[in-house]
């Protein structure tokens, strides 16, 4: 059985692109991937989009950017958003401090299968963009042509 509760302090981390995640329960729980991100200021993730994998976002801490449908928001504490799967968007955070956010992937099993990869790449020492690149095509992510 899968735990139902999980303490402040526990959850599997990862760190995907510079940001900490902190899986607090994963896509076999019936619930989709649920993470606490937090990234520092400067980090997020470019223009892309999940063949699948549909994000939504609550923000717990600090500011956070996003970019969905031509239309860019900067979200606060207590905000949400949605991104369905198929949209293309981007996220960062632009400072001053850290945000953290609470992202529900679902149904995330290939989100899951993307982050442990990309850890697993930067642990090793060989996270290039273009292993980030063939990572997410191997796991329905796509990222925008750079402009």
């Amino acid at each position: 059985m899968t735990n139902t509760i999980v303490p402040a302090a526990a959850g599997q981390t990862q760190t995907i692109l510079g940001m900490q995640h902190v899986n607090k329960f994963l896509p076999d729980a019936g619930l989709g991937l649920v993470t606490e991100v937090t990234a520092a200021p400067g980090l997020g993730a470019p223009p892309h989009r999940h063949d699948a994998d549909s994000e939504a976002f609550y923000i717990l801490e600090g500011a956070l950017t996003v970019d969905l449908d031509g239309q860019t928001r900067r979200l606060h504490p207590g905000d949400m958003c949605f991104l369905p799967a198929g949209s293309e968007h981007a996220f960062r955070n632009e400072g001053p401090g850290d945000v953290r956010f609470l992202a529900v992937i679902t149904p995330g099993t290939d989100a899951l299968a993307f982050f442990t990869e990309i850890d697993a790449a930067g642990r090793s020492g060989h996270l290039t963009p273009d292993a980030v690149m063939a990572i997410g095509g191997a796991h329905g992510l796509a990222f925008a042509p750079a402009a």
